[in-house]
Order: C-alpha cells, then sequence, then structure tokens
C-alpha cells in the first residue's frame, strides 16, 4: 500500500542517518570504514537490528514427535555422514601425527599445528571443513549410485534402508557425541486449525550443526534456558577444545554462548578468555591418537578431538543432494526432507542476458517450464560448482537463494541476469506453497522456521 511504502521509506531514511552518525563517530576514534564487498554475513553497515516479537507459538510435544520420529531415518544419515567425515579427517590427521611421532607418542600442540599448515592442512582455517567437504562428495555420489534406476517422478520416498547406504558402503566407525543435527522446521499448513485437524506436512528445511543452535539470537529468546542448556549437554555428550579455529568468527552473526557447556569446553588459543573458562595455553597442550582418534589433551585431561566435532562438519553444510537436472522432492514417511529441484545452464535460457522487456524471455521461459514442469514459485541461487559454500566466512552473497515469482516479468529479469553472471543455477520449489504459510498477520501471510535441536532419546 501507498501508506506502507511511505513508512519503508521513513524507516530507510533514518536507518541511513543512524549509520551515517555511527562511521562518523568511529571514525573520530580511529576505526576504519569496512570496504564494500561480497561476502557473506559480512556487512559493512557500523550497527545491527536487533529483530524480536511476543509471538505466542506453543508446539505440542506429540507434533514436535511426529517430525522427529517421521524423519529419523534422514537424520540417521546426518549423523552417518558426519561419522564418516570425522573417519576421513581423522585418516588425513593420523597420517599427520605419524609423520611427526613415529612411535605414536605425543606431539606439542603448537608443532602439529604448524605442521598442518606445512602439509596444506590449516587447522586454524578451512582445513578441517575441506577435508569434509571431499567426503561429503563421497557421499553424494554414493547417494546418487543407491538411489540409481528408480523411476523418474516428481517425488520419491525413501525407506529406512534408503537412508542407510552409507553405512553398506563404507566402514567407518560411529560415535554418538556431535553427531545430531540442529533442524530447521516448517510448518505448511493453511491454517491453524488445519494443523489442529491433522491437515498439514512438516519439511525440514535445512539441517545445521547443533552449535547454530548456541548463536546469540537464539540465546536472548530461550523460554527454558535450563532445559535447554540440558539439551545441548546431552548432543555434546564429551568434552571439545577450540584451539583457534577462526572462520566462524569471519562474520557478523555468529557469537555463541557456551554457557551450558563451560566445563564441556577447553580453550587452547592464543586469545584471551573471560573467567570461568577452561583454558590451557597451546605449549601446554599436546596433540596424541586414541583408538585411531587424533585429540588434544593436557596434563593428562582429555580436552577433545579434532574429526569427532563439531568443524568438519562444516564442510557439509547445505545439507543436499542432487540427482542432475532434475531431483524429485524426497519424503521419509509423510515428512519432506528436501525439495524438488531442478539444475538450469545456459542451454535453458540461451539468449541470457536479455534485453529488458525482451519477448523472447517469456517465451524461453514458458517453454522451459512446459518441459521440466518448473512450478511458477521458486527459489533459485547458483549451483556449487558456480559459487563454492565451503566454509563459514568468505562465501559469496549469492549462495543464499532468492524468491522468483515466473510470471512476473521483473522476476523474470532477474533469473536471466543470474543466469548471465553464473552460468549454472540450482532452481527448487516453493515449498510451503503459497496456500501453506500457516502464519497471519494483518498485511498477509507469512512462512516461518522453527530452528531445533535434535537430541537423543532421553538426553531432556
Amino acid at each position: 500500500s501507498g501508506i506502507g511504502m511511505k513508512a519503508r521509506r521513513k524507516w530507510t531514511r533514518r536507518r541511513n542517518l543512524s549509520n551515517r552518525r555511527a562511521r562518523a563517530l568511529l571514525a573520530e576514534l580511529g576505526a576504519k570504514a569496512a570496504a564494500p564487498q561480497r561476502t557473506l554475513y559480512r556487512a559493512s553497515n557500523p550497527i545491527l537490528e536487533e529483530c524480536a516479537k511476543e509471538c505466542g507459538l506453543v508446539l505440542g510435544e506429540d507434533l514436535a514427535r511426529e517430525v522427529a520420529d517421521g524423519a529419523a531415518p534422514w537424520l540417521d544419515l546426518w549423523r552417518d555422514t558426519v561419522a564418516f567425515v570425522a573417519h576421513r579427517t581423522n585418516e588425513k590427521l593420523r597420517a599427520l601425527h605419524a609423520s611427526l611421532a613415529p612411535s605414536g607418542g605425543a606431539v606439542p600442540l603448537p608443532a602439529f599445528l604448524r605442521a598442518a599448515d606445512a602439509a596444506g592442512l590449516p587447522l586454524a582455517l578451512n582445513g578441517l571443513p575441506a577435508v569434509g567437504y571431499l567426503a561429503f562428495l563421497e557421499v553424494k555420489a554414493a547417494f546418487r549410485e543407491a538411489l540409481a534406476g528408480r523411476p523418474e517422478a516428481r517425488s520419491w520416498t525413501l525407506s529406512p534402508e534408503d537412508c542407510a547406504f552409507l553405512r553398506r558402503r563404507f566402514e567407518f566407525p560411529r560415535f554418538e557425541p556431535f553427531t545430531y543435527p540442529s533442524a530447521d522446521l516448517q510448518l505448511a499448513a493453511a491454517s491453524v486449525e488445519d494443523v489442529a485437524g491433522g491437515r498439514r506436512r512438516w519439511i525440514v528445511a535445512e539441517l545445521h550443526l547443533p552449535p547454530v543452535a548456541l548463536q546469540h539470537g537464539i540465546a536472548w529468546a530461550c523460554p527454558d534456558p535450563a532445559a535447554f542448556g540440558r539439551g545441548v549437554r546431552a548432543v555434546a555428550g564429551g568434552p571439545f577444545c577450540d584451539w583457534g579455529f577462526v572462520p566462524a568468527d569471519m562474520t557478523n552473526h555468529t557469537m555463541l554462548h557456551l554457557e551450558s557447556l563451560a566445563d564441556f569446553s577447553t580453550y587452547a588459543g592464543a586469545s584471551a578468555l573471560p573467567a570461568g573458562r577452561n583454558a590451557v595455553r597451546p605449549a601446554d597442550a599436546e596433540v596424541g591418537v586414541e583408538d585411531g582418534d587424533v585429540r588434544i589433551r593436557s596434563a593428562g585431561r582429555d580436552c577433545g578431538s579434532f574429526a569427532r566435532s563439531w568443524v568438519p562438519a562444516l564442510g557439509f553444510h547445505p545439507f543436499l543432494f542432487s540427482l542432475g537436472a532434475h531431483t524429485p522432492r524426497l519424503l521419509v514417511g509423510d515428512v519432506v526432507v528436501q525439495r524438488e529441484t531442478w539444475t538450469l545452464s545456459r542451454a535453458d535460457l540461451p539468449r541470457a542476458p536479455y534485453a529488458p522487456g525482451a519477448p523472447e524471455l517469456l517465451l524461453d521461459v514458458d517453454r522451459l517450464r512446459a518441459r521440466t514442469g518448473i512450478p511458477r514459485h521458486v527459489y533459485v541461487r547458483p549451483t556449487e560448482g558456480a559459487v563454492r559454500r565451503l566454509g563459514a566466512g568468505g562465501r559469496d552473497k549469492d549462495v543464499k537463494p532468492v524468491f522468483l515469482d515466473l510470471e512476473s516479468e521483473p522476476f523474470l529479469e532477474i533469473l536471466a541476469r543470474w543466469m548471465a553472471r553464473h552460468g549454472e543455477l540450482e532452481v527448487s520449489e516453493m515449498l510451503p506453497g503459497p496456500g501453506e504459510l500457516l502464519w497471519r498477520e494483518a498485511d498477509g501471510r507469512r512462512t516461518f522456521e522453527l530452528r531445533t535441536l535434535i537430541v537423543p532419546r532421553g538426553g531432556e
């Protein structure tokens, strides 16, 4: 509405004025302005906004268990992937350790980190996620092989046996701590009444590492910190060490609250820590191998594992599987665990970039949709081959999907520009669809995500 646009312009003017004032104050203090760049989560504005709203949402235990139990085989596949990635990572680390201590003895932590840098495995940067990424390529190849020969369809329902392909294909030790995910869930229904009446479906929007649930937004808004802390401890299950891993600190929104894990975590880096946190000097820590697992210890105390932790698993975010030109919607039970997706190349929009208002663009998109079945409302982003997705920091902003209405000319021009820029695009269906947006407010309907922490039975 016109009133809404005026209010937004007024808000934008106030926000820009606040940014200018903040920049001027920082300049007086000697701070240098951040240079504009395209890195995801590296905003150049000097202020952030606190966005909070009382919503009164209550999720019953039966509804929560519905998705946790229904998607259990897919969650087990995540856990298998964590264990497999840890196995591949440990192979690399054991070889490095053996080159430094042939007798199997301990290696000082600083010497181990220097040797890892020299070997092209920088453990304070993206060395472990890079190994995890390569291991996940093996997982994705095994996934394609496990589903090869299945008839083409718009959706497939996967059985528990389908989701257990990794443990059938590879031999690797499985373990409990650090293997449970944080799930972003969406609930698709036309109304609250439909949810109550069973006319609903759960969607696993994303699976993350559990530390995302420790980010400050959730810590600030948590209604029961004690219960949440017990869940986090159940997921961790044991000690973990921070040896100075920095990629998570390269972003502007990933400050973690570790209060519930203070006695589990040990810092072995060079920076100072607040009082009350376990910390050791790097020179007082050593690296050894226990039952094939490369671990850090200090004064006889186990501080945690390099590979059996949350760091290597950064290499397989997002937890998505592609079968090429078309990947059906994937369901486990009644839960949607992956949206239907298509991979488009320049051949699908051969005249990109198109001139503004070109009728050829409408014709080409109509032909493309008729041939592939791509729906009207979709999300689009470059493929993994076009823009890298590895690591917590340093990724291009375009890895985040954008919404497109393929029956709207301005959105079609965005599609054409992205194809001209990246050469290959991943298109996924909008799910929940327009008629399944449960959240209603005065100015319209919305979808939402529930960020959850999956915990072992009996863990909370």
